[in-house]
């Protein structure tokens, strides 16, 4: 006979209605306490068994938290009899490696025993109650997450309490203090609880506040957000009219179009970024075909030609090796990205030589360098003579000297301090002097170092505004419970970069505004 007590929560292995599957993998990697790989397995695809043999009613609530993460869960009861399994080619006394704080991450199998409560301290304080007092600002309320009055994270807060009274409970009452501190036996217990608390309220405000700073306000700053707010403003080149002219064999129109802005760039540097996009927009994303782009080649061979098919190699190279880390990117991937390259490179030398003047050739050229090299740095100088204020060709060498690719934010700092006396001819160099910190931002996002992470991202977003900084701090803040400031950043995203494609930010404005 099945009773109230024989109930299993099922993990269906798909999102449910909401949120961003890397923002739901840390998410749930945080409230269950497990690595961010066993986070990954509950949105394979597979249908697994997180807890068994628990009472409805408990159940419930851990398919409430589940879905509320993100993540699909339904709850089914148990069987009358449930028949024994033996474990496969593994020694009895070998811990199992797929348990981890009451998550069992194997596909779902009817009698697959779970018994790890250790989950039981996480769920109970946010979900078992019916209703929850915030730990900070005592406000009662029903279970949720964050606060709704002060929008602390309520688990988190609860943790640092604990940590904090466990770190004063671990010096027995018979030990000496250090030397130089056995003044401290003298004085009533009452006042060194005191202290305690007076320690930890100071260490909570700076760990809470101390990190997050407003974007920059400095002269330098301020200069840099003008100009990038100028920069978007500038008429951007319709790229489905520019696919049409070259399908069309009207090359000599299209050839019109990227000079115009070659020489308006030369006269003023805030069309450099119309004049980048144009050339990053000649991509098999925006439907350019590689058989109109070697048609323009043979029919025309003029510099603008081989300009645009050497940037789609480049480009296409970059996108067949895929964003993911070296580790997680195939031989095959490297191969690709290296062919494609190798043909881009071949025709922005090509431009080059029929006219020396088409600088963004060697912002391309940088894209394919891995480290930098003398031959990338001269690729560098050579652009910096004919746009003295170019940003782009030195935001590529810029990246050639990060840590990843055998450099150091040493050398980062110092190129980008070298560049101080171009910030009048064009005052977006002055970001550059922010890409190290920003670069040391991302490590710790990857590390889910969340604090860290906004601290950095706020020193980089003094020296201007860089859209991937913003968002990227934003998504931290609302890990750390600021949804308001999170917001704050992605409004500014919207409002400087209304002409991007700006998808990914839309959803999070969505997604927070919903939460406040």
């Amino acid at each position: 006979m099945q009773n109230n007590n024989s109930w299993q929560v099922i993990a269906e292995g798909v999102i449910e209605s909401h949120g961003a599957k890397e923002s739901i993998v840390i998410a749930v990697s945080k409230t269950f306490r497990i690595d961010g790989s066993k986070a990954q397995q509950l949105l394979d695809g597979k249908v697994r068994t997180i807890k068994k043999n628990i009472p409805r009613s408990q159940a419930e609530k851990y398919r409430s938290i589940l879905i509320e993460l993100g993540v699909k869960a339904s709850i089914r009861q148990m069987p009358d009899v449930v028949a024994p399994v033996s474990p496969i080619s593994s020694p009895a006394s070998a811990p199992s490696t797929n348990s981890l704080a009451g998550l069992t991450l194997e596909p779902m199998v009817e009698s697959l025993q779970v018994d790890d409560p250790a989950i039981a301290p996480v769920v109970t304080p946010i979900a078992i109650q019916g209703f929850i007092t915030c730990p900070k600002c005592h406000t009662k309320q029903k279970p949720a997450d964050e606060c709704k009055e002060c929008g602390v994270i309520i688990a988190r807060y609860r943790q640092k309490v604990n940590e904090a009274q466990d770190a004063l409970q671990d010096v027995p009452d018979d030990h000496e203090p250090p030397h130089g501190l056995s003044f401290l036996n003298s004085l009533p217990k009452i006042y060194l609880a005191i202290a305690a608390v007076i320690v930890f309220i100071g260490w909570k405000f700076f760990l809470d506040s101390g990190d997050y700073l407003p974007v920059g306000n400095n002269s330098h700053a301020v200069a840099q957000r003008g100009a990038l707010t100028e920069s978007f403003s500038k008429p951007h080149t319709d790229l489905q009219h520019l696919r049409s002219l070259v399908e069309s064999e009207r090359y000599a129109e299209a050839e019109k179009i990227v000079q115009e802005l070659q020489d308006k760039v030369l006269i003023d540097i805030l069309w450099e970024e119309t004049y980048q996009d144009t050339l990053d927009g000649i991509s098999a994303e925006n439907k350019f075909s590689l058989a109109s782009l070697n048609d323009w080649i043979s029919q025309s061979g003029s510099a603008i030609a081989y300009l645009a098919r050497g940037a789609y190699f480049v480009t296409e190279g970059i996108n067949a090796r895929g964003k993911r880390f070296a580790k997680d990117t195939t031989q095959e991937q490297f191969a690709k990205e290296e062919e494609l390259h190798e043909l881009g490179i071949k025709d922005l030398h090509k431009a080059l030589v029929l006219d020396p003047q088409l600088f963004p050739a060697y912002t391309f050229l940088l894209m394919t360098a891995s480290s930098a090299t003398d031959t990338s740095k001269d690729w560098m100088d050579k652009a910096a003579r004919i746009a003295p204020g170019g940003y782009y060709f030195r935001y590529q060498y810029l990246r050639s000297l990060m840590p990843k690719w055998g450099g150091s934010y040493a050398e980062m700092n110092e190129f980008a301090d070298s560049l101080e006396s171009l910030g009048d001819k064009n005052p977006r160099l002055w970001l550059l002097k922010g890409f190290a910190l920003a670069e040391e931002a991302h490590t710790a996002m990857h590390a889910d170092k969340f604090n860290k992470a906004i601290s950095l991202y706020s020193e980089a977003l003094q020296f201007g505004i860089a859209r991937d900084w913003l968002t990227k701090r934003a998504y931290a803040l609302e890990m750390e419970g600021e949804d308001k400031k999170a917001l704050a950043d992605i409004n500014l995203v919207l409002e400087i970069y209304r002409t991007s494609n700006n998808a990914e930010q839309l959803r999070m404005k969505a997604h927070l505004e919903q939460k406040l």
